[in-house]
């Protein structure tokens, strides 16, 4: 007689530790040449552990009258009735047989199968099984949003992967399990062989699967954490609502048990409006940035947050700002601006705010800077549904300069520059009510002419006294001179505010000293309008060094009759400069430890403090109030 013969497959069968039952071997063959029928069968477990299991139940359809005769857990012995089952009822049970164990020893175990006709036995056929631990999946397990039609976004960034018996893994699948629509797409791009090794990928735009593999499983675990962590979503499609996408990993032998994260594809906000331009003038009140932004949102009534940023020309100095007037027009939204950003950061605490609220927030969101540039800022804005930003829109802010100064002067306007200048006479000029405020301190009209400090009017209020920081500068760092021409008998804070530039002396030293002539500055000094009369020559000097400057240009003996001539010399750096003032006349206001030669002889000086020396002429009809640890040396008939 010829003995039935078995075969199967050859590869492993792999067990995940404590997992269900699984099918030892579901290709088993069995032939034999002579017998239509056979009588039993053992299938035998070698290097079993307590805990491991065979087991068999006959299905009543396929498997005939093949039954379980004893079962040690490790050995399993079936039988037929008077051999009755054919060689397909009995490849249909020996198919069916299946593993389990309860037991913590991971490793092999091989199952030994024989059959047995009438009269002989076939030969072993043996199937190893494998027992590990399956690979874990952990993912964040709260929503992810993706805003229609937007850009790639990465599924979870902080996927982990975890396996006890297994360092490398080797294949893996990411799908759209559920609400998947055409259009939709998974994507990874091994861009990294030290993050990725040699993972590729492979997506089914019919499916929604893609298939990440390692040839040879040479990817660590951390690897395939790292590409499972880049795993981008993006979509095509118009339709909105829920994906459920499902990560799933294979060591070469188990798989991961499937878990899934749910995206949320939404509308998000959009932006209309901005794109023009608005005007800002230095020294000026802030302006609105934008009244036409526009907030709609297909599936959000109410937004969460927004941003106004200046995106481009920041300066120093530049702010943003919004202020709530009115729940009923901004809802509850509320404002905080970054300095060192640019960054006008709103928000709806439980989002609350309108779509409308939120776009009259937009509309008013203003701008001003105490910055001297005039480059031009763009201001962008975008909101945030709490799923995703809108689109952004721009909006350009021009920055001028008042009318009547010239591009890259500097306009300083710390609080109000006094009243207005009424006609009268100072000196030798038709001027008078003339105030310069700093701080809560006011320089008034002396009764006999010129000007005087009632107060010591150095208050804290900057470094640099009257000359720089206070009301009074109106050019940067008060280096520069112009003339002001008296305006229909008045002189308004405007007229002090647009002086033309005449001259300018920078910081540093100036040695060998320096003299300057009315000759060299003539064009620059003379009174507009050739009329000499009612006409303020105005120069400032900051931290001019060792010098002496000579000021015999200042000399109002002849082509300056009847011009008050007005000298700011400011000395906060302890540069310790001198100044001659010889035949000039009018007014000096003097700040640091500056040397002033020539005092009297119709000079009017007033110290500002901070250690001046004042060498003093006989003679002469000049005021000097001298404050805060300033020496007046000599002199006789100065008032």
């Amino acid at each position: 007689m010829v003995a039935p013969v078995l075969a199967g497959t050859n590869t492993n069968q792999f067990y995940s530790r404590g997992g269900a039952p699984i099918i030892v071997d579901p290709n088993i063959i069995v032939t034999d040449a002579d017998s239509p029928t056979l009588f039993s069968a053992q299938v035998r477990l070698f290097n079993n552990q307590v805990g491991d299991l065979l087991a068999f139940t006959n299905d009543g359809v396929t498997q005939g009258n093949i039954r379980v005769v004893f079962n040690f857990g490790f050995i399993l012995l079936l039988q037929s009735a008077n051999g009755t089952a054919t060689k397909a009822q009995w490849q249909s049970a020996l198919d069916a047989v299946k593993f389990s164990s309860t037991s913590n020893t991971l490793g092999n175990r091989t199952v030994n199968f024989i059959v047995t006709d009438e009269g002989s036995n076939s030969n072993d056929f043996n199937r190893l099984i494998v027992v590990g631990e399956k690979p874990v999946i952990t993912i964040t397990n709260t929503n992810k949003f993706y805003g229609q039609g937007g850009a790639a976004i990465v599924i979870d960034p902080n996927i982990t992967i975890t396996d006890a018996d297994s360092l490398n893994l080797a294949s893996g699948t990411i799908s759209i399990t559920a609400g998947f629509n055409a259009g939709d797409t998974l994507g990874f791009t091994n861009n990294n062989a030290i993050n990725f090794d040699n993972i590729t990928a492979s997506y089914n735009a019919g499916t929604g699967v893609l298939t990440l593999s390692s040839a040879g499983a040479t990817a660590t675990k951390a690897q395939w954490q790292a590409a499972y962590d880049a795993v981008t979503f993006v979509s095509t499609s118009n339709t909105l609502g829920n994906r459920t996408v499902t990560f799933v990993v294979n060591d070469g032998g188990l798989d991961s048990t499937a878990v899934s994260r749910q995206l949320v594809v939404e509308a998000p906000p959009v932006l209309t409006g901005a794109g023009s331009t608005s005007a800002f003038t230095l020294g000026g009140g802030p302006i609105l940035v934008d009244r036409s932004v526009t907030v709609s949102d297909l599936d959000n009534s109410e937004q969460l947050s927004g941003t106004v940023s200046i995106a481009a020309g920041r300066q120093a100095g530049d702010v943003l700002a919004f202020t709530n007037t009115s729940n009923v027009t901004f809802g509850n939204i509320s404002a905080s601006y970054n300095a060192g950003t640019g960054v006008l950061s709103l928000s709806s605490a439980g989002q609350t705010a309108s779509n409308s609220q939120w776009q009259a927030a937009f509309d008013a969101v203003t701008f001003t800077t105490t910055s001297s540039s005039t480059q031009n800022r763009s201001i962008t804005f975008v909101v945030n549904d709490s799923y995703a930003d809108s689109n952004s829109v721009t909006q350009s802010v021009s920055v001028t300069v008042p009318s009547g100064s010239q591009a890259g002067q500097t306009v300083i306007i710390n609080g109000q520059i006094g009243t207005t200048i009424d006609t009268g006479k100072i000196g030798n000029t038709n001027i008078q009510g003339l105030q310069f405020q700093t701080s809560n301190q006011t320089l008034k009209q002396y009764s006999g002419g010129g000007l005087y400090a009632p107060y010591n009017f150095v208050t804290g209020d900057g470094p640099s006294g009257l000359g720089v920081t206070n009301p009074i500068s109106l050019l940067d760092a008060g280096l520069a001179s112009g003339t002001l021409r008296e305006s229909n008998g008045s002189v308004t804070q405007t007229d002090l505010i647009n002086l033309t530039p005449a001259i300018q002396v920078t910081r540093g030293s100036i040695n060998p000293p320096i003299k300057l002539t009315s000759t060299l500055f003539q064009d620059a000094l003379k009174p507009l309008g050739g009329d000499n009369n009612s006409k303020l020559n105005y120069l400032s000097l900051t931290d001019i060094g060792v010098g002496p400057l000579n000021l015999a240009f200042m000399d109002a003996s002849k082509s300056y009759n009847n011009a008050l001539n007005f000298l700011i010399v400011n000395d906060d750096n302890n540069m310790k400069g001198k100044i001659d003032l010889n035949a000039y006349k009018g007014l000096a206001l003097i700040s640091g430890p500056v040397t002033v030669n020539g005092v009297g002889q119709d000079n009017e000086v007033i110290d500002a403090g901070n250690g001046a020396t004042f060498n003093l002429r006989n003679g002469g009809s000049s005021i000097v109030v001298a404050q805060g640890g300033s020496t007046i040396n000599g002199g006789t008939g100065v008032d």
